[in-house]
């Protein structure tokens, strides 16, 4: 299975929101990181068929998707950020009503419906009308009814808001196990949710792909633009206006060890490499396409 993004553009009047994005999705978790406005929503809701695109073409297996029409989209399990729910159905009631929309005949719409619960850990709220469940809960429910049907690609936006750090560890542990027989996206900002299980991260800006790669090869693309110093307490606020700082460690009698990011580090300030993250990488990039 192949998904390609050739020179994909939405624009909303004289705003550009995704700016000639060339991709290419196989098997496996693609993480897409960026800020609030980077053009992750946008990307999600082209490849799903939910907006209509300026220019470019997407492909699944060398057909353009527009063609395949809705055979493309019966492989498609799609989580929005925005929920959206019956919310006087049951949990159960309203994935089988989904189920149904989605073609499946009507007991291997029980049986995904009651799998899928217990797989996001609502099986015992089952049988509890939506309106009553808190944030997470419905972002539970959200998940679950993208999983129906065993989609060949799975898109996922913002697909841990409001869960708990248990809740968050169970979805990304089972999003890996499923990973290997789809293409998983899986659009964020909070970095954690993709470090561990994505095999190529994607970081937008304005539209743009900033850069892509594995994590070890993001890591690496900024060795030597993290470094760390001590300053006086007084001193963070000046530091702060001048440079991405990653981390601040007290170290008493007044001091801090501040650990920043850029190209040009202040006098005293040392390369220090180790324990460099995806979250640096996000920060260093970031800050160049301001």
């Amino acid at each position: 299975m192949e998904l390609v993004l050739k020179d994909l553009t939405k624009e909303y009047g004289s705003k550009v929101a995704l700016d000639h994005v060339n991709l290419t999705f196989r098997a496996g978790v693609y993480g897409i990181l960026g800020p609030n406005g980077a053009g992750k929503s946008t990307m999600m809701n082209l490849l799903t068929d939910n907006l209509k695109r300026t220019a470019g073409t997407i492909t699944y297996d060398g057909t353009d998707i527009l063609e395949l029409g809705q055979a493309f989209r019966g492989k498609v399990g799609y989580m929005p950020q925005q929920q959206g729910m019956y919310e006087e159905f049951t949990a159960r009631h309203f994935l089988q009503y989904m189920a149904g929309l989605k073609g499946l005949a009507p007991r291997e719409a029980r049986r995904q419906s009651d799998e899928l619960l217990g797989v996001v850990n609502l099986h015992e709220n089952k049988d509890q009308r939506i309106r009553s469940f808190s944030g997470g809960m419905k972002q539970r429910v959200m998940l679950a009814q993208a999983l129906l049907g065993d989609p060949e690609v799975l898109i996922l936006d913002e697909p841990t808001a409001g869960l708990d750090p248990e809740e968050r560890i169970r979805i990304r542990n089972y999003i890996s196990q499923i990973a290997g027989n789809k293409i998983v996206m899986i659009a964020t900002h909070v970095v954690s949710d993709i470090e561990g299980i994505a095999g190529e991260v994607l970081l937008l800006s304005e539209g743009k792909v900033l850069i892509k790669g594995s994590v070890p090869e993001l890591v690496a693309s900024i060795r030597g633009k993290v470094s760390e110093g001590m300053i006086e307490e007084s001193k963070l606020p000046e530091l702060q206006q001048q440079y991405r700082i990653s981390n601040v460690f007290h170290a008493g009698e007044g001091k801090l060890r501040v650990r920043i990011i850029g190209d040009c580090p202040p006098e005293g300030f040392a390369p220090e490499d180790s324990h460099t993250g995806l979250e640096e990488v996000y920060l260093y990039y970031l800050n160049q396409s301001l």
